[in-house]
């Protein structure tokens, strides 16, 4: 009895580490400007756009989540012969010491499949999950598509 609940003993306190360190590494990535814009008639889709600022060592988005849609994916806004086209990256580097901007035709959080149409006054939760950081939960609120 006295080996499991020292194994037990062990397992929390390596999880409690482990998150730990997430918390302190979460403390180096300052997230501000949040937003997406609205949805437009029968439209599925829409875009979560922000600031990204990392104080620690290199970090990366490796994935998005948000109850509101079927899908989250990292995209990124490319011109080929004058024809704009969205193309999904798998991370998105997060130099140590640069501000990352996610805007209008640029690098932007794809949302898709949403369950409802997203109106101005709108707020909603997306869970971003870095590789060292961990998952950062931000409140998004919903505006008019600005330039």
């Amino acid at each position: 009895m006295k080996k499991i609940l020292c194994c037990i003993f062990l397992l929390i306190n390596f999880a409690a580490g482990a998150c730990e360190k997430h918390d302190k590494l979460a403390k180096n990535i300052h997230i501000k400007d949040v937003w997406a814009r609205q949805s437009f008639g029968q439209s599925k889709n829409s875009a979560i756009y922000m600031t990204i600022e990392n104080t620690g060592d290199m970090d990366y988005i490796i994935a998005a989540h948000t109850e509101i849609a079927n899908m989250c994916e990292l995209h990124k806004t490319v011109i080929e012969q004058g024809i704009s086209q969205m193309v999904h990256i798998n991370r998105l580097a997060l130099p140590k010491g640069v501000k990352v901007k996610l805007k209008p035709k640029g690098l932007h959080v794809m949302v898709m499949g949403l369950k409802k149409s997203l109106k101005p006054g709108d707020n909603f939760k997306i869970t971003l999950t870095f590789e060292k950081a961990g998952k950062i939960t931000l409140n998004v609120p919903v505006k008019k598509m600005r330039d």
